[in-house]
């Protein structure tokens, strides 16, 4: 510990310099973490007001007090100059910045970073670049519905399948109970459902995510012979007739997925309707250029996204 007549001899200079360098000792802990923000606002207010404040997290806990202690000599003398520059320390400090340096930097994984980042946009990218598609298992549900609208989709409108078979399977299970977020991810691909095996169960739930992907009947099993699911899919992608194999000779089904397809789920119809002449009418012929790109661009993206068409 510095002795008065010592501390007499310093000046603010001094100050500032122990200030900085006493705060780089976060540097140890960059190996397990970057500190959070609402931690960082803690740490500054307990070295500021030591009496006043306490930090919960015993991680913490040594590193403060280890600072306390180098700076209580010479709070009598120099409080307002330790608590200025400790304010502007703050200021410089990015939590987020820090991290993206981090993972660049190979000195941390993107998993070790908590909860705090898995939606943070600039450091999931980031670290999609570095350590690819595995932080998935680690993102948050706001992240991977940013990374299917982002790539799931090229310039051109078509399906990035791979994309979009490689996320999937990496999604934390739990999320996959949550009904809002499975709904969202149906919108990108049908592959979803299948990874949701209580909400396949879910009449209410299957018929609002057929609603949106019609594809989405293939991982619902207990009601591929339900007429309304079936229609309601149908209606979506036509495809999805291939999913009712039961329903195939439904008169009224078989319209609505040979208009909703341009009469390509004809392979999916039964035997007794492939001659039909009301049938036949929905089939390319009846529909203007424009029409039938964007269904049979439709049909397309959906019909990929499991990969078996490839």
């Amino acid at each position: 510990m510095e002795s008065s007549s010592s501390i007499n001899s310093i000046d603010d200079s001094y100050v500032r310099t122990l200030v900085h360098s006493e705060l780089q000792e976060w540097s140890l802990l960059k190996k397990y973490t970057v500190i959070p923000d609402e931690i960082r606002v803690q740490i500054f207010q307990c070295i500021a007001s030591p009496t006043c404040y306490q930090i919960q997290d015993d991680g913490y806990r040594y590193l403060i007090v280890s600072i306390i202690n180098k700076l209580d000599p010479y709070r009598e003398k120099f409080n307002d100059i330790i608590l200025k520059t400790l304010e502007e320390e703050k200021g410089k400090f990015d939590a987020g910045r820090e991290a993206i340096r981090l993972i660049q930097s190979g000195e941390l994984k993107f998993q070790d970073l908590g909860e705090w980042q898995s939606d943070d946009s600039e450091i999931c990218d980031v670290a999609v670049k570095i350590e690819g598609l595995s932080i998935c298992k680690f993102a948050g549900k706001q992240y991977i519905l940013e990374l299917m609208r982002k790539n799931a989709f090229g310039e051109d409108g078509s399906s990035n399948v791979i994309m979009m078979k490689d996320i999937i399977p990496l999604v934390n299970p739990e999320f996959f109970n949550d009904r809002v977020f499975v709904l969202s991810l149906v919108e990108f691909t049908h592959l979803a459902l299948k990874y949701a095996p209580e909400l396949q169960k879910d009449r209410k739930f299957v018929l609002a995510a057929v609603g949106i992907n019609g594809l989405a009947l293939k991982y619902a099993p207990a009601f591929q012979n339900d007429k309304e699911v079936v229609i309601t899919a149908v209606r979506q992608n036509g495809m999805a007739l291939e999913f009712a194999p039961e329903l195939n000779d439904d008169f009224d089904i078989v319209v609505e997925a040979m208009r909703a397809s341009v009469g390509l789920a004809l392979d999916y119809v039964s035997p007794n309707f492939q001659m039909n002449e009301e049938i036949l009418n929905y089939t390319v012929i009846g529909y203007s250029q424009g029409n039938i790109r964007t269904i049979v661009n439709n049909i397309i993206r959906s019909r990929f996204e499991d990969g078996s068409g490839q």
